[in-house]
């Protein structure tokens, strides 16, 4: 396994704790379509962008410009490389407001 993948399988082990409670989506890129980054989380009524890297690495450009637009969007875009700093950010997740 690639030392990204190393991380990447780490990342997915913490998204499966929380069960029914979060959605993640790990899009397959093929070259055909809009490139996106590597995950897709949704938790607690929050949409967070996820990047994977291995250590010592950074996002790319595009993928620096996509986490950008999702983070203008409202959106919470993360590049990480350890899973620490993604737990930092589902335990600030609040639940959203009931109201409308």
């Amino acid at each position: 396994m690639t030392p990204e993948g190393e991380v990447k399988a780490e990342i997915k082990k913490v998204l499966a704790s929380y069960g029914d409670e979060l959605y993640s989506f790990w899009p397959v890129q093929t070259g055909y379509g809009v490139r996106t980054i590597d995950c897709i989380v949704c938790y607690r009524g929050r949409f967070i962008a996820i990047e994977v890297k291995r250590k010592g690495m950074r996002a790319r450009r595009f993928q620096e410009r996509i986490l950008d637009q999702i983070s203008k969007a409202g959106g919470s875009a993360i590049d990480l490389n350890n899973v620490a700093a993604l737990q930092d950010m589902l335990a600030c997740c609040v639940a959203p407001s009931k109201s409308w």
